[in-house]
């Protein structure tokens, strides 16, 4: 777990194995959660992203995520982030 996009640049550049999965809230200091997910997609183009907020759902266009692109309001219950990765 990274507490902000720097640090997980960090850990992205010296995890050798697989990441399947990017998990990001959108409103993170450093690049902001969808600048993250572009960066980190780059070099790991199989990796699932899933966005969360505490954002209104209409609030969070205003960061560009993709059309049909995971995305969970905050607070959540585990079966929705399982729903997302799936």
């Amino acid at each position: 777990m990274a507490l902000d996009a720097e640090e997980a640049l960090r850990i992205d550049e010296e995890h050798a194995g697989p990441i399947h999965l990017l998990l990001t809230d959108l409103a993170i200091p450093g690049l902001n959660g969808r600048e993250l997910a572009v960066r980190l997609s780059r070099w790991r183009p199989s990796m699932r992203i899933v966005y969360m907020s505490g954002f209104t759902t209409e609030a969070v266009r205003d960061y560009g995520i993709p059309a049909g692109a995971p995305f969970i309001v905050k607070p959540f219950a585990l079966s929705r982030l399982v729903d997302a990765v799936w």
